[in-house]
């Protein structure tokens, strides 16, 4: 069964900037794990976690208050997490995000999150279900007093003990007046008395090599860090896309599409081209204007007026964001636990913010959906148009292909909780 997100009883706002400022800084230079490791963990660390899972408020509030666009949002916490909190030698408290000396209501706050995050059954195909494991040993290890009490016991640091030999007794036997007469040194030589300065100055250039060659191989180690963090990352990295290698140019194609606008037909731009109605969606459609089919005898949700009118509000806050490029308002269309080909919320907000940044326009058409009306839910399906331009490219590309968007009624509003497409020819 998959983990269902905690409740959280703070805004993310009223939980401090210090963990979201350290993440962003590691993510311009990875070669700070090694000092945040030594530190104790900032009071925000829950909200790195929760935007890792997934939770569209807490994203949209760190995009907001650090002006980061938000896939570089979730980059940063993922890798933050990542070599922060999970590295090699981290122990139970730090698996779990929190400081030793941190409640055990807090510790089970943070064990909540990171398994709604971690949970197998939310990461199948992703590197982040490996970490699940390790996460549980540490929750096991501290999820009681008692068991709190035995592992801070195992590792409580031991004293070093000092031996005090200033007593010593030496019981030596004297030695008689003859043995203790000095003996005469042998007198150096004059021509050693003259190699002696040449001697004494050679010595120093040695010491001196050896104290700058030991400096220059620190150095050279700080570097291998730097390059080892990175390679961790891009290992990381190419482990979570070697799973959909197969997929690659289909999910390119997909990210193409999904934003953009091109016209079916060939005919001009005009000025209301984000949501138009074709021949053949009116043809097919229950209402002229909509392009809805009813679903005979399924009971509408308020008045049929506003349930008729859904799917074209849906379809018009959806196409205006996509032209805008504004992917906080795009995610406030997805319920927390939208899921499209490739994932979560956190891979739709990362898709999606990757694709507002390659493009410098973006037109989409969604006038060929279909839409069926159900009691609590509303299915869009149908063909889509697109056209792009690649901030790298001088001239438009135009797509088409398939798209589904499968919505539900949240809170009077409806949201997107699954959606699909393909391109086509």
């Amino acid at each position: 069964m998959t983990a269902s997100p905690p409740s959280s009883n703070s805004s993310p706002d009223a939980e401090g900037a210090d963990a979201l400022e350290q993440a962003l800084a590691l993510r311009s230079a990875p070669t700070r794990a090694r000092m945040l490791r030594d530190r104790p963990l900032p009071g925000s660390v829950l909200q790195l976690i929760r935007i890792a899972g997934g939770e569209r408020e807490a994203l949209a509030s760190a995009s907001a208050r650090s002006g980061e666009a938000a896939h570089g949002v979730v980059e940063a916490a993922v890798l933050y997490i990542q070599h922060v909190l999970f590295h090699d030698d981290a122990d139970s408290y730090r698996m779990l995000g929190v400081n030793p000396d941190a409640s055990g209501t807090t510790i089970k706050e943070h064990y909540r999150w990171l398994m709604h995050w971690l949970h197998p059954d939310r990461q199948r195909e992703r590197w982040e279900g490996a970490y699940a494991e390790r996460v549980n040993r540490a929750w096991n290890s501290l999820n009681t007093d008692q068991r709190r009490r035995d592992y801070d016991s195992r590792n409580a640091t031991v004293a070093l003990v000092h031996v005090d030999t200033s007593s010593a007794i030496d019981t030596q036997p004297a030695l008689p007046l003859a043995e203790l007469e000095p003996q005469r040194l042998p007198i150096l030589s004059p021509r050693v008395t003259g190699w002696l300065p040449t001697i004494v100055f050679a010595s120093l250039l040695v010491l001196a090599a050896g104290v700058m060659i030991a400096s220059y191989r620190e150095r050279l180690a700080e570097q291998a860090d730097a390059r080892s963090a990175a390679t961790r990352l891009d290992a990381a990295l190419a482990e979570s896309d070697s799973a959909q290698k197969a997929a690659i140019r289909k999910r390119i194609a997909f990210e193409e599409h999904v934003v953009s606008l091109a016209r079916t037909d060939g005919e001009p731009p005009g000025p209301s081209s984000a949501v138009r109605a074709r021949p053949e969606a009116v043809a097919n459609a229950g209402d002229p204007q909509t392009g809805i089919a009813a679903t005979t005898g399924s009971p509408a949700i308020g008045s049929p007026a506003a349930t008729a009118n859904a799917p074209a509000a849906l379809s018009h806050d959806f196409v205006a964001a996509y032209n805008r490029g504004d992917l906080v308002q795009l995610l406030q269309l997805f319920t927390p636990d939208a899921v499209d080909e490739h994932g979560g919320i956190a891979a739709i907000s990362s898709d999606y913010g990757r694709l507002f940044d390659g493009t410098s326009s973006r037109e989409l058409d969604l006038d060929g959906l279909h839409w069926t009306v159900a009691a609590d839910r509303i299915v869009g399906s149908g063909e889509f148009a697109a056209r792009i331009r690649r901030r790298d490219e001088a001239s438009d590309r135009q797509l088409r292909g398939r798209m589904e968007i499968d919505a539900v009624l949240v809170e009077g509003r409806w949201k997107i909780r699954r959606i699909a497409g393909g391109e086509g020819e």
